[in-house]
């Protein structure tokens, strides 16, 4: 007796979003092409940002992090639900109508709003032997209703971003003096700022978006006759996206024909405008071919720079070069520096370092009891985005700022500016950042607590940070940063009386709400909690944090005010 089923997408009325509210509807045919009949099976349905399917997914909960009740998240995909008692003759095919307003499956809470794929997998614990087990699984790219080709290739990049660190996990690239896996926060945010100019700049040069105004577009660059904005928006993307990870250029293939059979347009004024957006990319990743980008993961000399000894002694600490990268609308990283930390045992320094020890530690230990609350253990986990395989930090503040423009109803217009905007801010920002850092060179609390005897600091050589230290100074905060100049952005794009509410892929199924705190508006209240998260996990001192988003604002404010201004 043999067996082999398939498992296929049909109609998706309405692609499941991350909203609650906007439940998707979508078919699913299961075949049975074996000769035995399927007693009691089961059927998976999975959000993944990447082609693959992880079936370790996000909702494994047998790994939790020591003193928490927080899962170490191995796997990278979200388990919306699973169908069982599925009934199947020898030879027989069924189709199932799912709804996502039912019980039994439930919308995606950490894949970004534009695209993503949806997953089905039949027989997923392989309790069936069959004769091919490779045809248990379908994948189809979604865009969920109301996004345009700004939103979902900002996704697509997001989707891009988490699938390198995968990539670079899977063919063994390591952290070096001279390689860095994966899209470290201050890359991603550069990469972003192109995607965001480029979408832009083809959009602006054919719809005249903002008085027509080109801050990076060659004059001699000029659209043809009758080309389609939105397929502009696509070759941008495209372009830029084949270019800055071209092990992926087959998904972004596919989301080409996807995007441009989403257009109403005629094929010709596609045609017309998809070129003209790739000649768009091409030129604005030219102008920053030789940004210093390339430069920035240096060897240092080991006596004159912060060290991460937390795991053992440092090989190498990340993008030291990157406050010399040239910045997009900024006058210059020194230009938005703040003066600097407080001074080493200084009484400040005291403070900040006994609020980690109490607050930032994994647990409890002989010297120390931890003070920090489940909220606040939450809040650390819940914006951490370290991991490769993840959107990153300022990823999750492009991926918020898609929620609020799709709730708004943006524009392909609105949207080319407003991420435009958006994304050199946090590229800006990114810059400031890691120019401070290797300014001042702070080491991190783990050093101050374990190794040194700092009068007035209590030594704890038991103490861990619940986060993993990164390998770069304290001072001052990259999560801070990019989360005040995101801020400013979004609340001078979006005005102050704004709502939303933040998913995340550290801890799916877990939301949260910022409506504004009386004090604060929505955006900054977020940027507040992303920052003070950083404390919460015991790798920065409240001053790094505090000055970092200070900084953050001052950035995202004069990018603001002055870049599509």
């Amino acid at each position: 007796m043999e067996q082999d089923l398939r498992v296929q997408f049909g109609e998706i009325e309405q692609a499941p979003s991350t909203y609650p509210d906007k439940q998707g509807r979508v078919q699913v045919t299961i075949t049975n092409d074996g000769n035995e009949s399927l007693t009691d099976g089961s059927l998976n349905l999975y959000a993944s940002n990447d082609g693959e399917l992880d079936l370790d997914n996000l909702n494994t909960n047998d790994d939790y992090i020591e003193g928490t009740e927080l899962n170490s998240l191995k796997g990278t995909d979200e388990l919306l639900g699973t169908l069982e008692g599925i009934d199947l003759a020898a030879g027989e095919s069924r189709t199932i109508d799912i709804d996502f307003a039912g019980e039994v499956f439930t919308n995606p809470s950490v894949v970004s709003p534009g695209v993503y794929n949806l997953g089905a997998v039949i027989d997923p614990n392989n309790a069936v032997a069959e004769i091919d087990e490779n045809n248990n699984q379908a994948i189809e790219p979604v865009s969920p209703d109301g996004t345009d080709a700004v939103l979902d290739w900002n996704s697509v990049f997001l989707n891009a971003s988490e699938t390198q660190g995968k990539l670079d996990a899977a063919n063994g690239v390591q952290f070096t003096e001279d390689t860095v896996p994966g899209e470290a926060p201050p890359i991603q945010a550069r990469d972003a700022a192109i995607l965001g100019i480029a979408q832009y700049e083809a959009i602006n040069a054919i719809s005249a978006i903002n008085g027509g105004e080109s801050p990076y577009l060659d004059d001699s660059i000029t659209p043809p006759e009758g080309a389609s904005a939105e397929a502009a928006a696509v070759g941008a993307a495209y372009q830029v996206l084949t270019t800055l990870f071209p092990e992926q250029a087959d998904t972004f293939e596919l989301q080409r024909q996807e995007s441009l059979a989403e257009i109403n347009d005629s094929e010709e004024a596609e045609s017309l405008g998809f070129d003209f957006g790739v000649t768009v990319a091409n030129n604005i990743l030219s102008q920053r071919a030789n940004d210093g980008t390339a430069e920035a993961q240096i060897p240092l000399d080991q006596t004159n720079y912060y060290e991460n000894t937390e795991a053992g002694p440092p090989s190498a600490t990340l993008l030291a070069g990157f406050g010399d990268v040239d910045p997009f609308s900024i006058t210059s990283a020194e230009d938005f520096r703040p003066d600097g930390p407080p001074e080493y045992g200084s009484e400040e320094f005291i403070q900040d370092t006994e609020e980690v020890r109490a607050l930032g530690g994994r647990g409890d230990t002989a010297v120390t009891q931890s003070l920090r609350t489940a909220d606040q253990t939450e809040i650390a986990e819940f914006w951490s985005f370290d991991r490769n395989d993840s959107i990153r930090p300022p990823g999750q503040w492009i991926d918020i700022a898609q929620e609020v423009a799709l709730d708004q109803g943006n524009s392909l217009a609105e949207n080319a500016r407003l991420f435009a905007q958006l994304n050199v801010a946090l590229a800006d920002a990114g810059i400031v950042v890691w120019d401070t850092k290797f300014e001042f060179n702070q080491q991190r609390p783990y050093n101050s607590i374990v190794e040194d005897d700092i009068a007035g600091v209590t030594n704890d050589p038991e103490f861990e940070p619940l986060l993993n230290t990164p390998p770069f100074p304290d001072y001052i905060s990259g999560h801070s940063g990019f989360a005040g100049a995101a801020a400013s952005v979004l609340e001078n794009f979006f005005g102050e009386d704004v709502t939303f509410e933040v998913a995340s892929q550290e801890l799916p199924g877990v939301t949260r709400i910022f409506d504004g705190n009386g004090d604060q508006n929505s955006f900054q209240e977020a940027a507040e909690e992303d920052s003070v998260s950083r404390v919460y996990g015991g790798i920065h001192l409240r001053s790094s944090v505090e000055d970092s988003l200070a900084t953050g604002n001052d950035v995202g404010q004069y990018v603001a005010e002055n870049f599509l201004a």
